[in-house]
Parts: C-alpha cells; sequence; structure tokens
C-alpha cells in the first residue's frame, strides 16, 4: 500500500471495525445473492461517523469495477473470513448496467482518484456476522 493511503486505510479501518457485525453480515448476504463484491461505502459516510453524527447507512455490494486493484482484491479474499471494503468521494459516479435475461443489474463504478478498497477480517466471521444480526 502506498504511504499516502496511510491515513485513508486508518480511517476506513476504525469505521470498519466498529461496525464490523452490520458489515461483516451485510457483506455475506451480498456474496451469497451475487458472488465475490465488496461493499461500497461513500467517504461521507465515513467523514459523519467520525463526527460522531448519525448516519444511516446501507452500501452497495458491488461485484466489479474497471478498477484493477479492486478485481485482484475480490479474487483472492476469503469471503467466510474477510470482506472487502471500497470507498468512493463525491466525484465518483455508480451507474446500473442493463438487467438481461430476468438476471439482476449490477453496480458499475468509474475508475478516479478517490477510490480505495481494502479487504479486513474480523469476529465474528462474515456468515456468524449475518445470523448475529438476525437475518
Amino acid at each position: 500500500m502506498a504511504k499516502d493511503d496511510e491515513p485513508a486505510h486508518a480511517r476506513v479501518e476504525r469505521f470498519v471495525r466498529e461496525n464490523w457485525t452490520a458489515l461483516a453480515g451485510f457483506a455475506w448476504r451480498g456474496y451469497k445473492k451475487q458472488g465475490r463484491g465488496g461493499l461500497l461505502i461513500h467517504w461521507t459516510a465515513v467523514a459523519t461517523w467520525e463526527a460522531k453524527q448519525p448516519v444511516t447507512l446501507v452500501p452497495h455490494y458491488i461485484t466489479y469495477t474497471e478498477v484493477s486493484r479492486f478485481g485482484h482484491l475480490i479474487e483472492s479474499y476469503d469471503p467466510a473470513r474477510a470482506m472487502v471494503v471500497a470507498v468512493v468521494g463525491a466525484d465518483t459516479e455508480t451507474k446500473d448496467a442493463p438487467a438481461t435475461n430476468g438476471a439482476p443489474a449490477m453496480k458499475f463504478i468509474r475508475a478516479d482518484a478517490s477510490f480505495r478498497a481494502w479487504v479486513f477480517d474480523g469476529d465474528p466471521p462474515p456468515p456468524e456476522a449475518m445470523a448475529s444480526e438476525g437475518n
């Protein structure tokens, strides 16, 4: 990881660790429905949480982006033990790809400088986190 990513990584890691059970449960549900992918969170949610303001967060579960690092991460993580978390800024566009043959539409995001992605693991593992959330 580049040194300029270290402050961003630390911010996101604090957010993920404090909200692990909910995020890991959401990631596991996404994996079971759509396969390998990661949570897409907006930087404003992290900043709002850091400011101790209420945050209602329903992250997108994405399975593809043109960012090669994200592709590598989702190919190599262990979904039963970890999750991929990507964070995007205000200047990042998301768009839906058209659904085909009744399959659900996929979310695509374009690459830009505000996109960061990491793999996090923790306890409980994602399948247990989902179960403990009552979902």
